[in-house]
C-alpha cells in the first residue's frame, strides 16, 4: 500500500493546528490531555472512523482497549504508513539528515515540536517527487 497523501496531510494539519498539547511516552494522556505525534495520528483516524475512542490512556475500539504506545495496524493502513518500519510496530520511520528515525523518537527523545515533526513528515511523505 502506498502513502495516502490526503490523509497524511490531515495529520500534518492537525499537528500544526495548535489543537493538541504535546506530551510523550504514550499516544495520549487523558489526565493531562497531552498527545504524542502518533497519538495525534490516532486522533485524526478516530474522527474519521466511528467506534474508536480514548479509554483512559488507550486507543480503543467499541470500548475494547487496543494500544497505548503505538498506532494499530488499522491506523497505519488507513494512512498508508504500514510497511514503513521493518519492525512493523506501528511507528513509522522517516529520514532526518540521512538518518532513519521513528516518529516516536522525534517526539519523545529528540524533543521535536509538533511543528518540526510536521515539517519532517511533509518532507518524507508529501514532497512532490517531480521537483
Amino acid at each position: 500500500m502506498s502513502v495516502n497523501k490526503e490523509r497524511v496531510d490531515d495529520w500534518v494539519a492537525a499537528l500544526r493546528s495548535g489543537e493538541y498539547k504535546q506530551g510523550g511516552g504514550q499516544l495520549h494522556s487523558v489526565y493531562d490531555n497531552e498527545f504524542c505525534c502518533l497519538g495525534v495520528l490516532c486522533d485524526v483516524f478516530m474522527k474519521a472512523n466511528p467506534g474508536y475512542s480514548w479509554d483512559n490512556n488507550y486507543f480503543s475500539k467499541d470500548n475494547a482497549q487496543l494500544e497505548s504506545a503505538y498506532p494499530t495496524k488499522e491506523v497505519m493502513e488507513y494512512f498508508g504508513l504500514d510497511g514503513l518500519n521493518p519492525l512493523n510496530d506501528g511507528n513509522p520511520r522517516v529520514l532526518v539528515n540521512g538518518e532513519s528515525v521513528s516518529c516516536a523518537q522525534l517526539n519523545d527523545t529528540r524533543n521535536y515540536t509538533f511543528q518540526k515533526i510536521a515539517d519532517v513528515i511533509e518532507e518524507n511523505f508529501l514532497k512532490d517527487e517531480s521537483n
